[in-house]
């Protein structure tokens, strides 16, 4: 009888970092995690004392920590390593393909329409016409492919399913991670001239410079404000996670997140030179309890009446361990890790946004604006810095649109009660003044206007209430959260709560330099832009100057081509358009609106009623899960249901449109006479986020 060769410790620990990976990419719910994370670490650091596991279980469910799993895993990607000289053509060659990438997703596309096709035309045996291949090879098809998508398990609707996961990969924003030894003999114009052929391209890259880490090496990062409380920064617990870390790690990479976050949290500027030397001095110490005994951290040991003092204080309390040191780097992680975390900010960056960044907290400041308000505004200072940056909620807290003066335009004061909850929940300036929150009875009757033409655009009904133009960019500036977050630009407050692109680059890579003094790898710049669009030549060129200088690497986020807001405004509008039912026009129209709706149960042939025109509706509203839902709907001349749109506007811009494409096509079925039972029947009970009891409304199920 054959004997199961038992697992090697190797392969246990491989088997454990892949479980580490998998419970970070599922995300961090500690009602659901805390068995799996004692598992893992039962896993990955099966011989290591219970005390340090206990330690480190309650730091991964509480998310001071990741779980260990890799660098790869942990970052996203491996480095490529490169001789200085190659630098320039290798970004060159990533722009090409990156081109090529963006040609090869619309060639997907196309090949996926035209497989689609063959599904519609067919005979009594499922296989297409002549006329229908005729169509797909116009459509640019090869023959091959065509014999591959109509023998293979699935047909061509499973080959142009295939090529839509295809397309939509090849559009997914990436970055390109090198690796350098230094910057000798690199030229900073000639790196940033190549650099710039990145820019739309939807392709970021990063140098890293010094002794990155193989992609296979053991890792965890850690939330350094995860540690800050009630004024100040918890040490003993930020040592005793570190002293965890390195008992179950055994080496390994240690990346620390939040450091900014926490310069913030203290009331510091990042720009400051008092926020530099906080920077240092918690790096250092980090650095020497994680086995990194550079003479540069063992001075200072003293004074604890300050920040900084208490950070090198906190030395003293590190004790000598047999355990192998980790190497700590300031690097970026995953955003999966970065979720994990609740992380406010990466590598020696500052903090890029003063609001949470989940959808369903947009509403709130970061955990670290929140302590910096504490410890340096007063009350005046922190609403006049809520109302700048969650936004106003208010009519009479946008000027120009105040109560009084649109009551003197026409409105009413229960309209004005609609918009201003619709502003509340979220809605935009478009959508809280559009017909379904204004209402047909007001915009008919005490204005005199037509509803239909402020279906989408709701700003349009403030245009032709004589509300100005620079009035309305005002006001959407106002209900977005206005850009500069703080009135006085002379405040210290305002150097606090500074935006990532009121920060040159001179000042980042003085903080990356301090914050890295007793680093191996050395952090990374990126040129700061609003917006996130591409830097412009003058930027990049600035940025590798200082860069080279200061011994530092150099990041470029993944760009789009940089869109206004009205024009993307109008492209969305476009695209909806498209992919709505168009409506009937003349003697269609007419027969149209004459016909009965098709009875599904008949024999004969059905056919699609259009909705007419000009169709009552409704806007209602509803909470799934904690997520508000606007319904939109559109009514025949019978009163039956027509249409529906489902506006969720905290939501990813890939789930809303997903939600906006599920809208139509049920609005198609009901005009082709399916009845509304039918579907729900079909999706009362599907099951994905956001997901629970329906309330707000008792007329959504």
């Amino acid at each position: 009888m054959a004997h199961r060769k038992p697992k090697t410790p190797i392969r246990d620990a491989s088997t454990g970092l892949e479980a580490g990976a998998a419970l970070m990419n599922a995300g961090r719910d500690a009602s659901k995690t805390t068995d799996e994370i004692e598992a893992h670490l039962n896993t990955v650091a099966k011989r290591k004392s219970s005390s340090a596991k206990k330690q480190l279980k309650a730091a991964i469910s509480a998310g001071r920590t990741t779980p260990i799993t890799t660098v790869k895993k942990l970052r996203g990607g491996s480095d490529i390593a490169l001789a200085a000289a190659a630098l320039p053509d290798a970004l060159v060659e990533a722009a090409s393909l990156a081109s090529a990438r963006a040609a090869a997703a619309q060639g997907f596309a196309a090949l996926a329409d035209a497989l689609e096709g063959l599904t519609i035309e067919t005979d009594d045996d499922g296989r297409p016409s002549v006329d229908a291949l005729v169509d797909t090879l116009r459509a640019g098809a090869d023959p091959d492919l065509l014999e591959i998508a109509l023998s293979a398990p699935g047909g061509p609707r499973a080959a142009a399913n295939a090529l839509r996961r295809q397309a939509t990969g090849a559009v997914e924003d990436t970055i390109m991670r090198l690796s350098l030894t230094d910057w000798t003999g690199v030229d900073a114009a000639a790196l940033s001239s190549a650099a710039g052929g990145l820019s739309g391209l939807r392709l970021g890259v990063e140098i890293n410079l010094g002794q990155t880490p193989r992609g296979d090496a053991i890792a965890s990062a850690l939330n350094l404000n995860a540690y800050f409380v009630d004024g100040a920064v918890d040490y003993p617990l930020l040592l005793a996670d570190i002293e965890a870390l390195r008992a179950c790690m055994s080496g390994g990479v240690l990346t620390l997140a939040g450091l900014s976050a926490l310069i913030m949290s203290h009331g510091l500027a990042y720009a400051s030179k008092e926020g530099r030397e906080l920077a240092d001095a918690i790096v250092q110490t980090v650095a020497f309890a994680a086995g990194e005994k550079t003479e540069a951290a063992k001075i200072g040991l003293a004074d604890a009446a300050s920040p900084v003092g208490e950070a090198r204080a906190a030395r003293q309390s590190i004790s000598e361990t047999d355990a192998p040191p980790l190497n700590i780097d300031l690097g970026y992680v995953s955003p999966e890790a970065m979720a994990w975390l609740s992380a406010e900010s990466l590598s020696a960056d500052p903090v890029p946004s003063l609001r949470l960044t989940h959808d369903e907290d947009a509403d709130r400041f970061a955990r670290c604006v929140d302590a910096a308000l504490t410890q340096a505004a007063d009350e005046p200072q922190r609403q006049d810095v809520t109302l700048r940056v969650l936004g106003a909620k208010t009519l009479d807290q946008i000027d120009g649109l105040e109560r009084n003066r649109l009551e003197a335009r026409g409105l009413t004061s229960e309209a004005l009660d609609r918009i201003e909850q619709s502003l509340k929940d979220g809605l935009t300036l478009k959508s809280a003044f559009s017909r379904w929150v204004v209402g047909d009875d007001v915009i008919r009757r005490r204005l005199g206007l037509p509803p239909e033409a402020f279906e989408t655009d709701g700003e349009a009904l403030l245009r032709a209430l004589g509300i100005s133009a620079r009035d309305i960019e005002d006001a959407r500036a106002a209900i977005q959260g206005r850009r500069r977050p703080v009135s006085d630009p002379t405040s210290s407050l305002a150097e606090i709560l500074a935006r990532p692109e009121d920060i040159s680059a001179t000042d980042r890579a003085a903080f990356a330099v301090s914050a890295s003094a007793a680093l191996q790898t050395k952090p990374t710049l990126f040129p700061a832009t609003p917006d996130g669009p591409a830097a412009s030549s003058a930027d990049l060129l600035k940025v590798f100057k200082i860069a080279i200088e200061a011994g530092l690497g150099v990041r470029l986020e993944a760009s789009r081509p940089k869109v206004d807001a009205e024009l993307q405004s109008r492209i969305n509008e476009a695209r909806r358009r498209a992919h709505a039912p168009p409506a009937p026009t003349g003697e269609v129209a007419a027969t149209h609106a004459s016909e009965p709706r098709p009875d599904p149960q008949s024999d004969g042939a059905v056919s699609r009623q259009r909705l007419p025109d000009r169709r009552k509706g409704y806007i209602q509203k509803a909470t799934v899960g904690g997520h508000k839902v606007y319904l939109h709907t559109g009514e025949f001349e019978d009163g039956e249901l027509g249409e529906i749109f489902i506006d969720m506007h905290k939501e990813g811009a890939a789930f809303r449109s997903l939600m906006n494409n599920f809208a139509i096509a049920i609005s198609i079925g009901l005009q082709y006479g399916v009845p509304l039972e039918e579907f729900v029947v079909a999706f009362v009970f599907t099951r994905f986020e956001p997901a629970g009891e329906v309330t707000g409304n008792d007329s959504i199920r």
